[in-house]
């Protein structure tokens, strides 16, 4: 008999559950449009002003050279039917003899079993509750932290009893799962029946389907871990809030665009204000920030075999020199969503979720994408939380058909409406203007870096300090990039051909 306890939750499929969302998304798929008129009289308005007008693009005066046209409508046609239909095209098999048990580290549990009450509570549940019906099983979810996980999981392979760990998926945090491939505790997605590897956009995906012990597909997407340029429009005023939001929905947001405006603000700093704030993660992820936006793949696959450390002399210059600029501005203090609520940082560098804490708060706030430099487009993808959730699945895992066909059903039926879903109620919600409302869209358009040095940094020697944190050693210590690439690229590439 086993000694642990297991607390599990099962999905109810009542239909109070989702009526609500079901009721929205039936709205959203008939209108098709939302066209959101914007009044700039009013920096206080919300998204209730909707009107059948098209928004008045703001003014493009004074930037680089525009190189799109501003969008006019947010388009909210609902993507939920592209769901219904993936799931729907794949495998009838009756799984009512089962239930799929996830084991969620308490940093991402809100991925599969959110509290109630989050903002995607009910769009998460809809997703689940699909699932369940189309092969009739069950979820339960146990919720632990992260290391005890990895101790139980260790206890139950060593064991050698088959099936003995309490459940079939795991939730990891991206940063974590390191350390249980280290230990042999997770299982070759190739090994599953019924899976199928989910092709994505996301930049950096090439790494993790090689790794195959990692799924990062739809399922796994967590908008609200997205990063976003946050900015205090008291301290910018009209004018400098119009050429910010003008230089974001004209694709002009570059890094040296938003140093020139901020060297033109120089003076907020003898007021005590803080230029550049960074939010849920060290400051030095900034460093993250300027290289992934740059087009900088820490690590690449493009030789199709070993991967490669991705740093080469021109884009580790090009990035080296961006950084000092920026650390002339940007703050190593720890400062809290309260320190921007306060009306004392001018930009916040912060997740998509800070909308949920800001909206009552007395700062007159607004979102961008995250600034890029020239070089890297058109291939701009989002900064994610490292700690952003992935699924996995134990080395011992038993009941490999039931978790290919759950895990491939969860991806089929998450797609991009869940995305909508959550910007639909963050404008509805908690944004305070039309031009922040267009500007997450244009955000949440865009796929997700997810690069292969987070994860394996632990096993292959070296490969942090090769990969991201050569950028925040030049971040902090002014040290060229490629310098510290070059201390550990020979050890780097040796790990990295014993684990392949």
């Amino acid at each position: 008999m086993r000694s642990y306890h297991r607390s599990a939750v099962k999905i109810i499929c009542a239909v109070l559950l989702c009526s609500v969302l079901l009721t929205c998304l039936a709205c959203l798929s008939g209108c098709g449009l939302i066209v959101i008129n914007k009044t700039v009289a009013d920096t206080s308005a919300t998204v209730s002003d909707i009107t059948s007008s098209p928004l008045t693009p703001t003014d493009t005066s004074g930037g680089p050279t525009e190189t799109t046209t501003p969008p006019t409508v947010v388009d909210f046609t609902s993507r939920l039917p592209e769901a219904e239909a993936a799931l729907d095209a794949l495998y009838n098999i009756d799984l009512s003899a089962f239930g799929a048990m996830f084991a969620c580290s308490a940093d991402t549990v809100n991925i599969m079993n959110p509290e109630e009450g989050s903002p995607l509570y009910a769009a998460r549940n809809l997703r689940n509750k699909m699932v369940c019906d189309k092969y009739k099983c069950t979820f339960f979810f146990f919720s632990s932290e992260t290391e005890k996980m990895k101790t139980d999981l260790a206890a139950s392979v060593k064991s050698g009893d088959s099936g003995s760990y309490y459940a079939d998926i795991l939730v990891l945090p991206e940063n974590a799962v390191g350390g249980f491939l280290t230990k042999g505790l997770l299982r070759d997605l190739r090994s599953l029946p019924f899976y199928e590897i989910q092709k994505t956009g996301n930049r950096g995906a090439g790494m993790y389907v090689k790794t195959n012990y990692v799924d990062i597909s739809a399922a796994a997407d967590a908008p609200e871990d997205i990063f976003a340029l946050y900015f205090n429009r008291s301290l910018t005023g009209e004018e400098g809030s119009e050429a910010l939001y003008s230089a974001a929905l004209s694709d002009r947001l570059t890094f040296d665009f938003l140093l020139s405006f901020i060297k033109e603000r120089e003076s907020l700093s003898s007021e005590g204000k803080k230029m550049i704030t960074v939010g849920d993660e060290p400051y030095e992820f900034f460093a993250d920030i300027a290289a992934i936006r740059s087009g900088v793949d820490f690590l690449t696959d493009s030789d199709g075999n070993i991967p490669t450390v991705g740093w080469n002399k021109e884009n580790a210059g090009s990035v080296s020199s961006l950084l000092n600029e920026i650390s002339a501005f940007l703050s190593p203090d720890i400062y809290d969503t309260e320190t921007f609520a306060n009306g004392d940082v001018l930009f916040r560098a912060a997740p998509l979720s800070d909308i949920l804490n800001l909206y009552d708060k007395k700062t007159d706030w607004g979102i961008l994408p995250l600034p890029y430099t020239a070089d890297g487009m058109p291939a701009r993808y989002n900064v994610t939380r490292t700690g952003s959730p992935v699924f996995c699945v134990s080395a011992n895992n038993s009941r490999t058909e039931m978790t290919g066909l759950v895990l491939t059903a969860l991806n089929a039926a998450s797609k991009d409406w869940i995305r909508d879903q959550f910007s639909i109620i963050c404008i509805e919600n908690y944004m305070r203007d039309n031009d922040s409302c267009l500007a997450l869209r244009k955000i949440l358009e865009d796929e997700t870096y997810r690069d292969f040095s987070y994860i394996f940094s632990p096993v292959c020697d070296g490969l942090g300090d090769a990969a991201f944190g050569a950028a925040r050693t030049c971040l902090t210590k002014g040290t060229p990039v490629f310098d510290s690439v070059n201390k550990v690229l020979k050890k780097v590439n040796s790990s990295l051909k014993k684990v392949y």
